[in-house]
């Protein structure tokens, strides 16, 4: 499957159709969001707090692609299997059936016979990781495919157990931002999967980069620094920082 889904991708990438983002992405009220940064960055917690308090449902986990025309920007899913850090689980407990539970995109039969675990072990010894599908069912959510972007945010993971404090990004740091965004660059060298060289990352750098100002120019873009108490209390908070965004264009 996941060679089928990089072909198609490609063949949309190389025509400068769409901006190519590692984020997720959540629908609320008709209108996705934008969770944007790299691995580590608290996508994953944010989009869950969206989704069991403030009743988003799900887009994607880690990659989305916006097309952008003059009136409006428009996010698409694309489907990944979600890894669910141990500190994201603490925080929503609900996610496991069971407290022993680490599935890690095995069959339900799998999981109820112990098939494929390690001698000895009634457990996986993998990362906790769901289907798509799997993560709305267990919020009690949908998974939608998309639809027109409200506003992109970059959250920051804080120190301060009680921090929630948000700011709009100015045009030209919005647009460095995204650009650190973009699926398939490397924070850290290493080499290529065979899926990214047939990409030809370098060739549709231009593009890429030019629709980050356009998607910059069209939506507001918001720096959020999160200490974990912020997730904790209810979503009045998030549904905030919405509606200033939705003002604010």
């Amino acid at each position: 499957m996941r060679v089928v889904r990089e072909t198609l991708l490609n063949a949309v990438l190389r025509d400068g159709a769409a901006l190519d983002l590692h984020a997720a992405a959540f629908a609320l009220g008709g209108r996705a969001v934008l969770i944007a940064g790299d691995k580590g960055s608290g996508k994953t917690t944010f989009l869950l707090h969206a989704m069991a308090s403030a009743g988003a449902d799900l887009v994607a986990n880690d990659r989305v692609l916006v097309e952008i025309d003059d009136s409006r920007a428009d996010a698409t899913g694309v489907p990944t299997i979600v890894t669910i850090r141990p500190r994201t689980l603490d925080l929503l407990p609900f996610l496991r059936r069971h407290a022993d539970e680490r599935p890690a995109s095995l069959l339900e039969s799998e999981l109820a016979s112990g098939g494929g675990f390690p001698e000895g072990e009634s457990v996986p010894t993998r990362d906790f990781a769901l289907a798509p599908s799997q993560l709305a069912a267990r919020v009690g959510r949908l998974r939608v495919r998309g639809g027109p972007v409200a506003c992109v945010i970059f959250p920051v993971v804080s120190a301060e157990a009680r921090a929630r404090e948000c700011r709009r990004l100015s045009g030209t740091d919005a647009v460095e931002r995204l650009r650190r965004c973009f699926y398939g660059s490397r924070a850290v060298l290493r080499p290529r999967t065979v899926f990214e060289s047939w990409s030809d990352w370098n060739a549709r750098l231009d593009d890429q980069a030019a629709m980050a100002e356009l998607l910059a120019a069209r939506v507001p873009c918001v720096e959020c620094h999160l200490g974990l108490d912020a997730y904790r209390s209810d979503a009045n908070w998030l549904l905030t920082l919405l509606a200033s965004c939705e003002g604010g264009r």
